[in-house]
């Protein structure tokens, strides 16, 4: 009974030691083990960043696709950088040149939160900053939910109604009409400043004084200031499909009153167009609202 009691324990003391011995082991190996063993691309800091940043999947992904560091070490560090995604992040650097790398990895997740994001950014931003497509992804249009984004923001010629949208899109090449010798503060597209001071040299040829007594009340607005008076009762057109969000409407008023602008007004109607613009009457618009689309524009449409 004695010898088989003894027996026992020793049994078991040898089960205990060669668990033990397992488990150094297994310990030791496991410290000694190299994720990267197969990774045949040896740059030290690199390696480094890979094993701080990259859990056992991400590494054998990179293993398994021989995905070289130069290709995605770069952004590594950004905040929510994936691994996965590194195809996407290298096409919006090529695409966007103003952005950090950071940023870059940032807009791309931020984008792939929403259906089809990565294809409309792709697709979006040879037209639009990255702020406009986001708050494109994120609101759509909520005047017009059916209306589609433009694809050709600052196009001369675009028509914005119920089924397209430039969203808060903010026109490329606006410049101060005091260049021109209107008011400080007044916003027009530079495409229309040539136009725009032939047309008020004629006025002043005309009628004397800068521009013939003219004035404009408005020009630019902005989405932020649109929605505002769109809220307010004070414009019938929502920001998004507001011609005053492309820089190419201006809202014009005369100096005189009477007869007397009655006579500048239709002078102005009846030649506006030789100098690209068109008359549009839109409701509680309290001006003359003109949008200029170039002479030449105008001709083909009356040419048919």
């Amino acid at each position: 009974m004695i010898l088989r009691d003894r027996d026992m324990r020793n049994r078991a003391i040898t089960v205990m030691v060669i668990i033990l011995i397992f488990l150094g082991a297994y310990i030791r190996m496991n410290t000694r083990f190299d994720r990267l063993s197969r990774y045949p691309y040896q740059d030290k800091q690199a390696r480094k960043l890979i094993d701080e940043y990259l859990d056992d999947d991400a590494v054998n992904y990179i293993i398994e696709y021989a995905i070289e560091p130069s290709y995605f070490i770069d952004l590594i560090e950004a905040p929510g950088f994936n691994i996965y995604h590194v195809e996407y992040y290298r096409e919006l650097m090529r695409d966007v040149n103003y952005l950090t790398k950071y940023d870059i990895v940032a807009f791309a997740e931020e984008t792939l939160k929403y259906e089809n994001g990565q294809d409309i950014a792709l697709n979006l931003l040879s037209a639009y900053s990255t702020n406009e497509v986001l708050f494109w992804l994120r609101n759509g249009d909520p005047y017009y939910p059916n209306a589609e984004l433009s694809r050709t923001p600052d196009f001369l010629n675009i028509v914005l109604n119920e089924k397209t949208t430039i969203a808060n899109r903010i026109p490329m090449g606006l410049v101060d009409a005091s260049t021109i010798g209107f008011d400080e503060g007044i916003q027009i597209r530079t495409d229309m400043q040539n136009d725009l001071t032939h047309m008020c040299d004629a006025l002043a040829d005309r009628y004397g004084g800068f521009c013939g007594g003219m004035n404009i009340e408005k020009a630019y607005v902005s989405y932020t200031d649109l929605e505002e008076e769109y809220r307010a009762g004070e414009s019938s057109i929502p920001p998004g499909h507001n011609e005053h969000q492309t820089g190419l409407a201006i809202d014009v008023s005369f100096n005189d009153i009477g007869a007397d602008a009655e006579r500048k007004i239709a002078w102005l109607l009846q030649n506006v167009e030789e100098y690209g613009f068109i008359r549009r009457v839109y409701n509680n618009e309290p001006y003359i609202h003109l949008r200029y689309c170039t002479k030449a524009f105008i001709d083909q449409v009356k040419k048919g």
